[in-house]
Order: C-alpha cells, then structure tokens, then sequence
C-alpha cells in the first residue's frame, strides 16, 4: 500500500485563502450501475465494482536549472516520491534563476504561480515581504518529519521572516581557505603548521608575495578572488570580530563601527602590500583565479570547499598538494566563512500546497538530503546529516566544510537584500580602490542599507 507522508488539514487557518484538500472523483466504470440498480450480471456471475479512484494533487514544481529536478538525481528523486504517493504527483520544469527571482511575484500575482519554486535563499525574505510566498510555519508545526533543531542556525534563519518560516533551505554551500603546499614550502611556510592571526596572514602573504623586477610573478592573497571574493573579502573578518551586518531583527544597519574600519583595513592591506588593485587584478587577467591558484601564481585561496570537484578544475587540483583551513581570524575572535545556498518556497496561492509541503517532507529525509549534497557537492540541510560518515566518507575536505557551516553566515538576508547587495558591493571598491577613504565608504553603505531596511519595512505586507 502507497502512502503519504503526513496527513492534515490545516490550510484552512492559513490566512492565505487556498483549500488544499484532495478532490475524490468517482467514476462510472463497467459493470457499474446507477445508485438504487441491482448490479449487471454477466454469464451468471456478478461483476465486482471497480474501486473509486483519488484525484492526484498535481504539484508544479520551478526547479533550478542548472542542478535539478527534471533530471538528473532530482528526477530520480521526483520519481521516488511520486511512486510513494497515492494522491500526490510532482511535476518539475527547469527554470532560469532570474524567473525565480523576477517573475515568481507577477504569476502569484496573476493566480498563475507554480506549487514550488527553488528560490535563492537570501531573496526568500524579500518575496515574503511582498506577498509571494506563503507562512509555511503551520505545515512545519504540523509535521512528524521536519526538525527544526536539526538545521543549520544560519540557514534556518534565512528563510524566517518575523518568526515565521516563508520557505525551507535546501543545497547550502560554504567556503573555505586552500593552501597550495609547493608554493608555501618553497617561500619557507609548512603549510601543516596554522597561520595563527591577521597579522601572521598578512606576513606570509608578503612571503608569498614576488616580483620579477616590478612586475608580480606571484601573489600571496587576493580577498575578491573566488567565489563570492568582492564581498566575502570583507565581511568574513567582520564576522569574525564577532559583528554581524543588521541586528537581530534585521531592521538595523550595523556597519559604522570600529570593528568595520579594522575589517576593511585588513582586507584593503592585501591589495596595498602587492601593487594595488589594479596590478593585482591585471596580473590574473583573463584566467580563472583558481587555476591561477592550481598554477602556483597565488599561495592563498578563498573558494567554494568543493571546487577541486568542479569539471572545469578537477585536473588541475589533482596534480598539486593542498589543503583547506579556517581563514585566519583576530587573536579576541572566532572562526566565521562565508556560506550560500538555496530556498524551496511554496509561492502564495499555489493550487497544491498541501501536496507541495508533502514533497519537502520528503526532500529533508537523510537519504534525499545526503544524496543530493552528494551528488552536487552541497551540504546537507540537517546537521546530522552533514556530520555523518555516510556523507563525508572520510573526504578531509568534506569533513571540513561541515566544521565551517557553524560559522558560516551570509549577505544581508533581510527584506530588501536583493537591492542592499549593491550598497554592499560598492563599498568593497570604494576601499579597496582608495575611491573613498574607509570611514566614508562605510558611512555612505550604512545610509544606504538602513534607507532600504525601512522601505522594505514600511511596505512589507507581514506584520
């Protein structure tokens, strides 16, 4: 016998006007008579009713495109699922990620919105404070299988909007620090003995550092290089120092502070120590930084943990020794990454909710959510998961992703973090670049955060 994973009926006190019941539909199939009639007989014998048969709730589903559910092991998933269920059906289509981002808000609007969407996790929020996304918060409450406690802090934050949960993480990501070993050894650094703080970082990235007459031959560390570089540059030694970007109930910029001007400080030294901005960026040109890593021309490298897995550089890495490590952080501070990933969002009158939420019960089971960040090179949403042999078979870069996800945070996350993104990215040139002085940059990204937190704020339709 097929079943579902969790029966309810709470759509109801949902406040967002969907019924999300299952429709029964009988049919009148052979041997079947009108109510009151004696049975057909057939030979001699009586024919047996055919049994009524359930109506399937049809859940639409907007994958990610690139990694996702219309094939590949999403597929595989679907089809899992789908064979479990007697009333339930997924259907996945590949969507491009600015349709998640830019026009899942006009087909809510239009009562033309998918049952699921895949969602860039730091937008979650921002399409919550629009009406997009439903309050799945009664679904999880409801749930045998969903466990809160179980999630990575950080990630479980980042789709909660005023208490509430507006969607549920899915693939996150975390970054790490490499050490190409032949470069270290040669300048005279063991790359198993730890760099201790920021100002043993900043001297062996001046060791690292040569120059062929005066021009680099090689670079020690590049805070913009790798993924997510142009901003994680400068927010990782922030975190560090214990601070984050707004406060708590993300309605406060939190930037214009001491322990700022030292974190741009830090990060603006690297390009000071090795000819600028611009000498370092020209010295890459148009190359990869992480095969300008895997070549030995820069002995420090911020990147995605699994990028020595990607196809693009798998080569490459296989033929140097390195390692990954926590990036230095202040003698008074604390280890801090940075750390991205998706959200699957249940858009604002989706036709199969119910249906839908069944199918992320599913997704968050240890064997779904061990075999996707397995195949794709994610963490797994549950923390015990993440934390298993199963998952990090014995992989030293594995292990130590899982060890970085505790301190792993990410961008602003608040409503309005979309257009906060730019404020940010801005301010990393205005430093590094020497465009502004450090406490100007900082002033200017602060006004400019805290005038998008209270527009976002002040037109949010959740209160």
């Amino acid at each position: 016998m097929k079943s579902r994973f969790s029966r309810r009926t709470i759509l109801g006190g949902m406040g967002v006007g969907i019924a999300a019941t299952f429709a029964a539909a009988c049919g009148a199939g052979a041997g079947m008579t009108p109510a009151g009639d004696a049975p057909a007989e057939s030979d001699g014998e009586m024919q047996a009713e055919e049994p009524a048969m359930m109506e399937k709730q049809r859940v639409l589903y907007w994958s990610h495109s690139t990694q996702p559910f219309h094939e590949d092991i999403g597929a595989e998933m679907v089809a899992e699922f789908n064979e479990s269920q007697e009333g339930v059906e997924v259907f996945a289509v590949g969507t491009a990620y600015g349709d998640t981002r830019d026009k899942l808000p006009t087909v809510v609007a239009a009562g033309s919105a998918p049952d699921i969407s895949f969602l860039d996790r730091y937008i979650t929020k921002s399409h919550a404070a629009v009406g997009a996304t439903m309050d799945i918060t009664p679904f999880v409450r409801a749930s045998g299988v969903m466990q809160p406690d179980d999630v990575w802090d950080r990630i479980l934050n980042d789709v909660t909007y005023k208490g509430r949960h507006f969607g549920w993480p899915w693939g996150p990501d975390t970054r790490t620090l490499f050490l190409n070993h032949d470069v270290l050894i040669e300048v005279g650094l063991d790359p198993e003995e730890p760099i201790g703080n920021w100002e043993d970082f900043h001297n062996a990235a001046s060791r690292i550092h040569t120059l062929e007459g005066e021009n680099i031959s090689r670079l020690g560390f590049v805070p913009n290089w790798g993924s997510a570089g142009i901003i994680a540059g400068w927010m990782i030694p922030y975190w560090q120092q214990g601070m984050t970007l707004t406060s708590a109930d993300e309605t406060q910029a939190t930037m214009d502070n001491a322990e700022m001007i030292a974190a741009l400080e830090h990060s603006t030294r690297f390009y000071d120590a090795q000819g600028g901005w611009d000498a370092v960026q020209a010295f890459r040109g148009d190359l990869q930084p992480a095969l300008v890593f895997t070549g030995g021309g820069v002995g420090m490298f911020f990147d995605t943990y699994s990028t020595p897995r990607n196809t693009a550089y798998a080569e490459e890495y296989a033929k140097i020794d390195y390692s990954v490590v926590f990036e230095p952080y202040p003698d008074d501070g604390q280890p801090a990454t940075y750390g991205g990933g998706w959200s699957n969002v249940i858009p604002t009158g989706a036709k199969s909710a119910e249906g839908a939420f069944q199918f992320l019960e599913f997704l968050f089971m240890e064997p779904q959510d061990r075999r996707w960040a397995d195949r794709w090179n994610r963490i797994p949403v549950r923390k015990s998961v993440g934390r298993s042999e199963e998952f990090i078979q014995g992989d030293p870069d594995r292990a130590h992703a899982i060890d970085e996800m505790p301190g792993a945070h990410w961008v602003v996350t608040a409503a309005g973090g979309p257009d906060i993104l730019g404020a940010h990215i801005q301010l990393s040139r205005d430093a590094w670049q020497h465009l502004k002085t450090i406490p100007e940059a900082i002033k200017e990204a602060e006004a400019k955060t805290q005038q998008l937190l209270d527009e976002w704020e002040a037109n949010s339709v959740v209160q």
